[in-house]
């Protein structure tokens, strides 16, 4: 009966129903949740007995009913019903807002406590997190019954709508079985979404958003919603019992998304010029714009097989997820990074930081929702909180080769991707978990970006270009801003066009969308922190970092001279190729686009007094896009070459003779713990180093028909392989493993007992341990991390020792050490 009346009275495209027959039944169930609510006997009674009816069915039943009765769920069956029209989500986002301020609304006026916190524990199962408050009315019935109704309105209502309206009051019933409403907050849920469906249609009506979700920005804006649907429906909580179901539903929302966003991609390049003219040759009545002179699309027959792309991408991907998490987290920033997500994830506070409990202003906080959306899919891994920046680092070298491919061909696609994916700094920040890789991928999103506005006149590629800028920005701050900034500016004055610079400056939207998607939580962020966030993150981590010596990380003004040969290993003759033809070079408008980006890049941070080796990355891209056009250039001279076979086998070399090297280096190590850490190291992987040398040797051999510059990449990918399948992680053993050893044994302990670190800074520690290590002084009974050639005052039992570090636990006054060990 209720499905008839509700069929009658649907609603077909944005027409106004000809019976307000959802919104009436809606008042009226709305109406009835306030009386039972009113009839406090009356709703525990029947929250008691639907609870005992419940019992006979499964908790994993409940649970993941439960789960499909939140936003994120209707957000992702809204998008996936929308593959050939927008107008499911268009009203589903109207009704987000409509909903969304009722709900709160009434939360806010009624305050109604939860049954968990209404009644004795003895009386109400609860699965999943116990709730306290905000009953009324349940937001779970309400997005449940709304996504219902709308769905079937847009379809055939008399043949759908009954078994939806099922399923919709089953996911009701759910949040009662999981004791987290009261039948009062139920009915109230169910008439909230009869109410704000024929809301949202008619607002849709009115105001339609379908044609601009139809657009290639819209199907994008949808896209990011799916993959915001992936973290969302596993970060929101619930009972372990519903984690398979959200993986699957996160998993099916994401690959849906980036199918949407490959679309929207498309329809954007489809509309981008070929040959440079501008998109839309006048603006708001303005002249025509100039478009910059670009380099012409490569003939047909550049290309290059299928196989070998699909080859190559499997190549790269490769590098960066082979044993991500066979390493320790090397301290301090990965440590760093891993404990304060961990402790984000914890707290639930998903706008703020901390680490071991003390506030961290290091980093803005993008990088840190990646990670605790990985680390809550996959769990609390090493693998985990890396895989943000491995799959950063893949997208940033497919971007790379991208931009490549449309302008200079394949074959210099193929190499400038090859050499960037292969070179030893990419290799390296690309598999750690910290905000560098994300960084690098936005900053290469957005330089490409501007270019393509700056060839085009395009505004769309303008518009990108802020929407990452604003990312970058919440990746690592005012950073992500000046590079490209600073480059733009730069090159439009090096060039003498100042036009461009206008048109580029002057497009309010590409503004409304940088400090729409940047400020919010700058703002929250100071509302919340005040002065302490401006000098901890804006004066310290930013302003210091430029005109200070931070951390004992100095240089002299010759520092990325010397430090970017070695992050371009093995492909550094190529560099040198290029300031050979530097004059050349700058002729041309994109090349000299890209010196412009890597010599700021290089002079901003030479002037820098704290340097770090992982700063020149951000002007690697531009150097490895012409050193790889440089590589498939036929007439490469055989000097060039040779010079790349002498680099070749000094990136080997160091892989070779690692373990002599470092035992050498042992004595003359400047302290203690380092001298004990050389001298200790755990023995050299030698298969894998010969395993390597004869498939590098075989692949060359296999290869000896193709292009040399082909073998070359093979050659170099083995390398890269050896890298990060086996150096990198006999190192992270050599250097973390005596702390996550020592993690481990205070783990061991029955109850486990606080431990703090005095007089080292390993954040790793904490992560292996699971729990925050304040850096203090022990107090009596405590357990304290420390190196042995810094012990702290007082009187300390041993707990163990481990190549340098040790587990003391301080004793009580009085008390000595009896050769018991920790108690």
């Amino acid at each position: 009966m209720t499905a008839r009346l509700l069929s009658q009275g649907r609603l077909v495209g944005a027409a106004l129903p000809r019976r307000l027959a959802a919104p009436a039944l809606g008042l009226l169930l709305l109406g009835a949740g306030l009386l039972l609510q009113g009839r406090h006997e009356l709703n525990v009674a029947l929250f008691l007995r639907l609870q005992a009816l419940a019992a006979h069915a499964p908790d994993a039943l409940w649970a993941g009913l439960s789960l499909c009765g939140l936003g994120w769920t209707a957000v992702l069956l809204a998008a996936a019903a929308s593959r050939r029209d927008a107008w499911p989500v268009a009203t589903m986002l109207w009704a987000l807002v409509v909903g969304g301020a009722l709900l709160h609304g009434i939360k806010l006026l009624e305050g109604m406590p939860r049954p968990a916190a209404a009644l004795p524990p003895a009386l109400v199962h609860v699965i999943g997190t116990r709730l306290a408050a905000g009953a009324m009315p349940s937001g779970h019935a309400a997005s449940a019954v709304t996504v219902a109704l709308l769905l079937c309105w847009r379809g055939t209502a008399r043949r759908g709508i009954a078994p939806a309206l099922a399923l919709a009051l089953l996911v009701g019933l759910a949040r009662i079985a999981v004791g987290a409403h009261w039948p009062s907050d139920v009915l109230a849920g169910v008439g909230l979404g009869l109410l704000a469906a024929p809301l949202a249609v008619a607002l849709e009506g009115t105001r339609p958003l379908r044609g601009a979700l139809q657009r290639p920005a819209g199907q994008l804006l949808i896209a990011l919603l799916q993959l915001g649907a992936a973290p969302g429906l596993v970060l929101q909580g619930h009972d372990p019992l519903a984690a398979p179901l959200a993986w699957a539903l996160g998993t099916a929302s994401a690959l849906d998304g980036l199918r949407r966003a490959g679309s929207a991609w498309s329809a954007w390049r489809r509309g981008r010029p070929v040959r440079g003219e501008p998109l839309r040759a006048v603006a708001h009545g303005a002249a025509p714009a100039a478009p910059v002179p670009a380099t012409a699309r490569p003939a047909r027959d550049a290309a290059l097989p299928r196989g070998l792309w699909l080859a190559w991408a499997a190549a790269v991907a490769t590098l960066f997820l082979l044993r991500l998490g066979a390493a320790p987290l090397f301290d301090v920033d990965e440590g760093a990074f891993a404990q304060a997500t961990r402790e984000l994830l914890a707290s639930r506070d998903w706008w703020h930081t901390t680490l071991n409990g003390a506030d961290r202003f290091d980093k803005p906080i993008l990088v840190y929702w990646l990670q605790a959306a990985s680390v809550a899919l996959l769990g609390p891994t090493e693998a985990a909180v890396r895989l943000p920046s491995a799959l950063c680092a893949i997208g940033w070298c497919f971007a790379t080769a991208a931009f490549a491919r449309t302008r200079w061909g394949d074959r210099a696609a193929l190499a400038a991707g090859g050499v960037l994916a292969c070179s030893l700094g990419v290799l390296l920040i690309g598999r750690g978990s910290t905000a560098d890789a994300l960084l690098n991928l936005l900053l290469v999103l957005a330089l490409f970006d501007l270019w393509r506005h700056l060839e085009s006149g395009a505004r769309t590629p303008l518009r990108r270009a802020a929407l990452w800028i604003a990312l970058a920005v919440l990746a690592k701050g005012p950073i992500g801003l000046l590079v490209p900034g600073a480059t733009l500016l730069l090159w439009v004055l090096a060039r003498r066009r100042r036009d461009a610079l206008r048109r580029a400056l002057g497009d309010g939207v590409a503004w409304l969308i940088l400090l729409g998607v940047a400020l919010p939580w700058y703002a929250y962020a100071l509302q919340r922190h005040g002065r302490a966030f401006v000098d901890g993150f804006l004066m310290r981590h930013n302003v210091e970092r430029f005109t200070t010596t931070l951390e004992g990380h100095g240089g002299s003004l010759l520092y990325y001279l010397l430090v970017l040969p070695l992050l371009a290993l093995p492909w550094t003759p190529l560099l040198a190729a290029l300031a050979r033809q530097a004059r050349a070079l700058w002729r041309d408008a994109l090349s000299a686009w890209l010196l412009v980006w890597a010599g700021f890049v290089l002079a901003f941070f030479s002037l820098s007094g704290t340097k770090l080796p992982y700063y020149a990355l951000y002007g690697l891209t531009p150097l490895a896009l012409l050193a790889g056009r440089r590589l498939a250039d036929p007439a490469l001279s055989r000097g060039w070459r040779r010079a790349l076979l002498v680099s070749w086998a000094v990136a080997w070399l160091p892989v070779v003779l690692a373990p002599w090297v470092l035992l050498r280096l042992a004595p003359r190590a400047p302290n203690p713990l380092w001298q004990t850490l050389l001298a200790t190291v755990p023995p050299w992987p030698w298969t894998p180093v010969l395993a390597a040398l004869g498939g590098a040797a075989a692949l060359v051999a296999l290869l000896r028909r193709q292009a040399w510059q082909l073998r070359w990449l093979a050659a170099a990918w083995v390398w890269s392989l050896l890298v990060v399948g086996a150096a990198v992680p006999w190192w992270g053993q050599a250097l973390q493993g005596p702390i996550c050893r020592l993690a481990a044994v205070a783990r061991a302990r029955a109850p486990l007992p606080t431990v703090v670190q005095w007089a080292v800074n390993q954040p790793s520690f904490a992560w292996c341990l699971g729990t925050p290590t304040p850096r203090r002084l022990p107090e009596a009974g405590e357990w304290a991390l420390v190196r042995e050639d810094r012990p702290p005052p007082g009187d300390y039992a041993v707990c163990a020792r481990e190549r340098g570090f040790a587990l003391w636990q301080r004793l009580p006054e009085g008390r000595r050490d009896d050769g018991d060990g920790c108690r």
